[in-house]
């Protein structure tokens, strides 16, 4: 926790440090500033603090890198959609590597059916301290070449798509068009655990993993990346409202049409 919110503050005051502004026009020198930053020497083309600029998700993947321990990050409101439109605006190559998303679209075609949406995103970018944007800008106005190299950290984030389900019985897919891994030489595997009691699962882009539900509520989703020497777990949650088809509450018998013919006649005959 102490790490986290050091961080945080860290970033606030290296790259936000215009107290006099309004947070507009902060927001607005913060990117100009950044631009002027010489990305040439960026081995990864994710300048990840143009993505990200206050810094507050990157605190899960900061502490991944400097602990020899396993992490986890437990999905938000929106964390995945946050996470791929950062890794999108912290990209500086010419041809865009993270796919853009139409979430709209996809809770449309999955809503109300069996089939629960998963997205997977995975990448690595650099993250510059203040001192270093200051250096690399400085080098830059010098005329200075600038090789260095700066910090690299592991992007890891998966979720559920749709918040809920109307039945017992799932069927999670993978969506090829949310699935983006680009180190797969980092990552020896990725499995899920769907909370079925079957444990984490290996799976691909495209794949579909089937659970069956005995009781409602809620379902913690795991979606585990495993590298050479430790594990990031990322979780999301699903509602099950249901494990039954649902029944009408009330059924009216309007009889057929012959029936209805007959007894408006005996009305008129009456």
């Amino acid at each position: 926790m102490k790490k986290t919110l050091l961080f945080i503050l860290t970033v606030l005051f290296t790259t936000l440090s215009y107290s006099q502004d309004d947070l507009g026009t902060i927001i607005e020198k913060t990117k100009e500033r950044l631009d002027s930053v010489n990305k040439e020497s960026f081995s990864t083309k994710y300048f990840l603090n143009q993505g990200f600029l206050i810094g507050d998700l990157m605190t899960d993947f900061v502490e991944f890198k400097n602990d020899k321990e396993d992490n986890f990050i437990l999905n938000g409101k929106g964390t995945f959609r946050r996470i791929n439109k950062g890794l999108r605006k912290s990209f500086t190559g010419k041809n865009q590597k993270i796919p853009k998303i139409d979430f709209k679209e996809i809770k449309e075609n999955y809503r109300g059916t069996d089939v629960v949406p998963v997205g997977i995103i995975q990448t690595r970018g650099e993250w510059l301290e203040g001192y270093e944007i200051d250096e690399n800008i400085n080098a830059q106005k010098e005329g200075h070449s600038l090789s260095k190299e700066y910090n690299r950290y592991d992007i890891f984030n998966a979720s559920v798509l749709v918040k809920k389900v109307y039945t017992g019985n799932v069927n999670f897919k993978i969506l090829s068009e949310a699935y983006s891994v680009k180190s797969e030489n980092r990552i020896q595997s990725i499995s899920i655990d769907v909370s079925d009691g079957k444990g984490f699962q290996p799976i691909a882009s495209g794949d579909k993993v089937s659970a069956t539900y005995t009781s409602k509520g809620e379902k913690s989703i795991a979606v585990k990346f495993k590298l050479k020497n430790k594990e990031f777990i990322s979780y999301s949650v699903l509602k099950v409202v249901t494990i039954d088809e649902e029944q009408p509450t009330m059924i009216w018998n309007l009889g057929d049409n012959s029936t209805s013919k007959s007894a408006s006649s005996e009305k008129r005959l009456g």
